[in-house]
């Protein structure tokens, strides 16, 4: 029969005398079994290599009289020679809500005797988070830092819990979580231009990315996915707001920061923190400073301007282009395609526009769009008016471009030379066989349209090439 709140179990083959409430029953740990003879109605561990603070079995015996749970959350300290006193998150939620799995600690919890007892008995449970939160269905947090962890010592597995871990250490942490899992938004740049203005030693870890996200980053970061079995310490560790609750086994040795990039007060539903976790809280700028007051745990709140770098040499020109014509065989749509597909092999940034009769799905840079009734809008915003028939008695949208000074890339039919089109003056022109598996041929053409994107000339369509019409018509 239980006859007492608490039973201790220590880890290590050293005497060490523990002075505990008369509640408290130690025991020195030698095999499973010893679980079973627990006297205890809770039970929790300490490794022998640890310390623990001097109120550590009061604050226990006191949760374990005032509520009833399965599992009790302790928080901890973990001894990483730190320059600082740790600052620790007494969140009740975000605490309460960790749960025991495959190689949790298990000193920095306090078991109620039966659950631990079925977790011996069925230990693939740990692999199921479902069958754990059903086990574990009551939770509490102790949130006083109550537990000292050396970090080196003896390693013992028990259930597939362990009391040491292994730890990796890095620079400077960047931990972002899952917010960076997209092509493009606020955080991908701020880590983008931190890469490219500062030559810091930084490692991003994260819980889910995406890929070419992921390759862009290893261009100027260590990227490391996010695992709960090691611990991460770090010199310097850089979150954001949307990541205020960073993973408890990151560690600072030297400084926490937060980075605040939005105005939290223009947001209804901009969350509010209470956890002082943070040595530094710092906004991209004055405005989001000042409306970040009442937000966080302090108002102590310094503002330091997003980098950006802005290198002109690495810049590559953003070309646009826009056709207007029938999806027909004869008007080139295909060819269309095969030089898009030429202008993404090489990596040039483009916009297509190309308005057509039958609306195909986007691809890269090239939009198709509904046919409008006046192009010219368009066309007067384009590098080139782009025309791949295999044939025009006269094309209009070529001479659309022409008399708003815009120059064309356009296939070798007969009605070019007509509106007066040179190749390399006022357009590209190419042979319509460079389309029929001639690449390279193509692919020069491609680059001379880039290069020749800005060069100007002028041309006039005067009335004198239409007053024949005169003599159509009666008035």
């Amino acid at each position: 029969m239980m006859d007492k709140l608490l039973t201790t179990f220590v880890l290590g083959n050293k005497n060490i005398e523990i002075i505990a409430e008369d509640e408290v029953e130690i025991i020195l740990y030698k095999d499973i079994q010893d679980i079973y003879k627990a006297k205890g109605k809770y039970i929790t561990f300490i490794n022998i290599e640890d310390s623990i603070d001097s109120n550590y079995f009061n604050i226990i015996l006191d949760k374990i009289r005032n509520s009833l749970f399965d599992l009790c959350f302790i928080n901890y300290q973990i001894n990483y020679n730190y320059k600082r006193k740790l600052k620790v998150r007494h969140d009740f939620n975000d605490l309460s809500n960790n749960l025991v799995h495959n190689n949790s600690y298990i000193w920095n919890y306090v078991y109620l005797k039966e659950d631990l007892i079925k977790l011996i008995e069925n230990p693939n449970i740990l692999d199921n988070v479902e069958k754990i939160k059903n086990l574990f269905k009551k939770r509490e947090v102790i949130s006083e830092v109550i537990y000292y962890h050396n970090r080196d010592g003896l390693r013992l597995n028990i259930l597939g819990l362990v009391n040491r871990r292994n730890h990796v250490y890095y620079k400077n942490i960047i931990y972002m979580g899952e917010f960076c899992n997209g092509l493009f938004n606020g955080y991908i740049t701020w880590l983008n231009e931190i890469g490219k203005a500062f030559d810091f030693d930084i490692t991003i870890i994260y819980t889910k990315i995406n890929e070419d996200t992921l390759n862009h980053f290893k261009e100027r970061f260590k990227c490391i996915k996010y695992d709960s079995k090691i611990d991460y310490v770090c010199d310097n560790l850089v979150t954001t707001y949307s990541t205020y609750f960073y993973p408890i086994n990151i560690y600072s040795l030297n400084e926490n920061s937060i980075f605040i990039h939005g105005n939290m007060s223009d947001y209804e539903h901009s969350a509010r923190f209470s956890d002082d976790i943070y040595d530094r809280y710092i906004a991209v700028s004055k405005v989001a400073r000042d409306r970040a007051n009442g937000y966080f745990p302090t108002n102590n709140i310094e503002y330091i301007y997003n980098p950006y770098t802005y290198d002109k040499s690495k810049i590559k020109a953003h070309l646009k282009l826009i056709t207007a014509c029938r999806n027909a065989p004869e008007k080139g749509i295909e060819r269309v395609k095969i030089f898009a597909s030429i202008l993404d092999d090489l990596n040039i940034p483009y916009t297509w526009e190309v308005f057509t009769d039958v609306v195909e799905e986007n691809r890269n840079g090239l939009i198709f769009r509904h046919c409008v009734t006046n192009t010219i809008d368009y066309i007067m915003d384009a590098d080139y008016l782009v025309q791949f028939s295999r044939s025009e008695a006269l094309s209009y949208s070529l001479t659309e471009a022409l008399c708003a000074n815009v120059k064309v890339i356009t296939t070798d039919i007969p009605a070019i030379h007509e509106l007066g089109i040179v190749d390399g003056v006022n357009g590209i022109v190419i042979p319509l066989n460079y389309f029929d598996n001639n690449y390279d041929l193509l692919k020069n053409k491609v680059l001379e349209a880039y290069k020749y994107r800005d060069k100007s000339f002028s041309y006039s369509y005067d009335k004198e090439r239409f007053i024949d019409y005169l003599d159509v018509f009666s008035k």
